[in-house]
Parts: structure tokens; sequence; C-alpha cells
């Protein structure tokens, strides 16, 4: 693939971090829902709810010529993947 400018594009990601783990980004289908009980907010931290719409992950690719980052949502994340481990 190549950037609007020309240059090469390499793969990499967008990590998100979550209580000592790293996954890769994932895209939701539909607008957040950050209304939380107080119940929600104490047991799951600040964050948003998903409702299980389409989910892909996040991929990134940056232009080595011009820094340009390009994101695209073309697959489904793999059920079975475990996270990365940050300690």
């Amino acid at each position: 693939m190549k950037c609007v400018c020309g240059g090469a594009l390499e793969e990499g990601f967008l990590p998100d971090f979550s209580q000592g783990s790293v996954w890769s980004t994932t895209w939701i289908a539909g607008v957040p829902d950050t209304r939380k009980s107080i119940g929600e907010t104490l047991r799951t931290g600040a964050g948003v709810r998903a409702k299980g719409e389409a989910v892909y992950v996040v991929e990134a690719f940056r232009c080595i010529s011009c820094g340009r980052l390009d994101l695209f949502a073309r697959k489904p994340p793999n059920p079975s993947a475990t996270p990365a481990r940050t300690d």
C-alpha cells in the first residue's frame, strides 16, 4: 500500500491497555453508551458499554515518508486471542 504522498506504509497497531494486558484496538459500530449506574461504575470503572454490535480490529499503517496514519477496520477480532502481558 502507498500513502497519498507516495511513501510506503508500514503496518503497526494502536495498543489498548487494560489491567496489566495489552490488546489491539477495536472499532465497534454505533454510538457509545456512556450511561452507567453507580454499581456499574464502581464495578467496571470509567468507560462505555458495548452492546454486541459489529466489531472489527483496527489496523494501523504509518507512512515512512510523511508520518500519516491510515486506519482500517476490515476483519473481526480473533475470539481465541489472548492479550500481551505488560509485566
